[in-house]
């Protein structure tokens, strides 16, 4: 899977105005065949983007990369029984963690849910 990242620039005035998009990065090879989401998090500026997908891969990326970047700057989890169907981050104070959820089959217990620190 291949995540683009656009920059939209308005431009026009008053009533004419339109947005103009163009491509400031593309990241690829963090999330395998299929992505399924991806979001930005961490700091004020939000610095680091997450991404998931069908390979139960989750790869963090710089949010300010421009051009071509070939790999991430870490992969979180990496399990190709278990394919990441839902993120999210939450911050209490200074921590943040991340939620995942997803996996193939639930059986009698349901699909595990995972839970990391960042």
């Amino acid at each position: 899977g291949r995540v683009i990242l656009w920059y939209l620039q308005n431009v026009g005035t008053g009533n004419s105005t339109s947005l103009r998009p163009s491509v400031v990065s593309i990241l690829d090879g963090g999330s395998g065949r299929q992505v399924f989401g991806a979001k930005y998090c961490c700091g004020k500026n939000e610095d680091l983007l997450l991404t998931w997908g069908i390979e139960g891969k989750v790869s963090v990326w710089d949010s300010y990369s421009v051009g071509e970047v070939m790999s991430p700057i870490c992969t979180l989890t990496s399990n190709t029984e278990y394919p990441i169907f839902a993120l999210d981050v939450t911050q209490t104070g200074a921590k943040q963690s991340i939620a995942v959820g997803g996996g193939k089959e639930g059986g009698f217990l349901g699909v595990a849910a995972y839970l990391y620190d960042i």
